[in-house]
């Protein structure tokens, strides 16, 4: 889950070899996605259901309109990835929306957050070589970190540790996405 545009269903394409649809101008995922996958990392072969929602801020109307989605995908979720774009400074919406949707967790639901797109930090440096954050985009990523840790946890018991920067674009933090997301399956925390 998370704001349109955040890169939800491009990274769920991409950690499990899904063609679900994407576009980069406008909302398209008008509905729940959901597909029984393997876990690439697991021997033998680890089966989860992924779930796939609208993203949220589109509209108040849409919002509205898809909260029974929201329910129906959290309701006895293990692992809530929520996907925040790590170039942007809105916090309200999300805030908003984990509140609403944290008495619809279970106990033991692992919130894991995505900070997407930090390829797109500023100063826009991404040290291509190496493909990962340049030195002024890691030092920026940290604070970045702090900052959503500190609003995020006003409404929702969040780990730091539980916030993974990654790139979908680029292929970064994907690996260290799919350990934390294995790791919320076999070890429950609170939220």
């Amino acid at each position: 889950m998370g704001k349109t545009g955040a890169g939800k269903t491009t990274a769920v394409n991409r950690l499990f070899g899904l063609d679900w649809q994407t576009d980069s101008a406008v909302a398209c995922t008008r509905e729940l996605n959901q597909a029984l996958v393997s876990l690439p990392s697991q021997e033998p072969s680890y089966r989860i259901q992924v779930v796939d929602t609208p993203g949220i801020a589109e509209s108040q109307h849409m919002d509205e309109y898809y909260w029974e989605q929201y329910e129906q995908a959290v309701l006895g979720a293990a692992v809530l990835l929520w996907f925040f774009q790590a170039d942007t400074r809105v916090y309200k919406p999300d805030q908003l929306m984990l509140k609403k949707l944290s008495p619809l967790l279970s106990e033991s639901t692992c919130l894991i957050v995505c900070l997407s797109q930090v390829d797109n930090m500023g100063p826009g440096d991404w040290d291509i070589v190496q493909n990962k954050p340049s030195h002024a985009q890691l030092a920026n990523l940290e604070l970045k970190i702090d900052d959503l840790h500190e609003k995020l946890s006003k409404v929702v018991r969040l780990d730091r540790a539980s916030i993974i920067p990654c790139s979908i674009k680029c292929g970064f933090g994907l690996s260290e996405m799919l350990d934390m997301l294995v790791g919320g399956l076999n070890e429950p925390q609170s939220i």
